[in-house]
């Protein structure tokens, strides 16, 4: 036969049962407030990522966004700062290359005033392309919708079009009028960075 469980008194009045005591003593879950702690743990963890993204966008230089619409400074699919750093040291090369054949290959075939003229050439080539590298390392200039690329395509035809002619000016006498335009087009790209 199975014998009750005692019973005891806290006071010496009313008795409780040790089953009853423990139920007291267990700690219960109420999914209110384990509900309530998950919200307010993820209010906080959105603060904290708001306020970390306002203070780094505060240590930004402040300049246009270069996606703004009607802006100079836009992100071009065609003319991206990789575009123009490599544009600039193959400007560079090709300068290079320019001036030492003019310096060798060409000194015992040509006047000096042809010289002269394939030498102004080569180094607009070079100065032009160290001008495109310091632009694409800009964080501003670098994605400018016209300076980077009229510097860029004026030096292609002011250069170009002088070897040309240096080479065979009855052939290429066409070209004649188009190098003031190439030059123009490089003093617009240098005019529109000072804007």
């Amino acid at each position: 036969m199975t014998r009750p469980a005692k019973s005891f008194s806290m006071d010496g009045g009313s008795s409780i049962a040790p089953t009853a005591l423990g139920s007291l003593f267990r700690p219960t879950t109420s999914t209110s407030f384990r509900q309530k702690s998950e919200i307010a743990f993820a209010r906080l963890h959105l603060d904290s990522k708001s306020q970390m993204a306002s203070e780094s966008s505060a240590l930004l230089p402040d300049h246009p966004s270069p996606t703004t619409t009607g802006s100079r400074f836009v992100q071009s699919s065609f003319i991206t700062p990789s575009f123009l750093w490599k544009a600039g040291a193959i400007s560079m090369a090709v300068g290079m290359i320019a001036g030492a054949f003019g310096s060798h290959g060409l000194r015992s075939r040509m006047a000096s005033e042809q010289l002269e003229s394939w030498k102004i050439a080569s180094n607009y080539s070079i100065f032009n392309g160290l001008a495109l590298l310091v632009i694409s390392s800009h964080p501003r200039f670098s994605r400018h919708v016209y300076a980077g690329p009229a510097i860029l395509f004026g030096s292609i035809v002011f250069s170009a079009s002088i070897m040309a002619l240096v080479l065979n000016r009855e052939r290429f006498r066409f070209l004649g009028p188009i190098t003031p335009v190439g030059g123009t087009l490089m003093i617009s790209g240098y005019i529109a960075l000072a804007l």
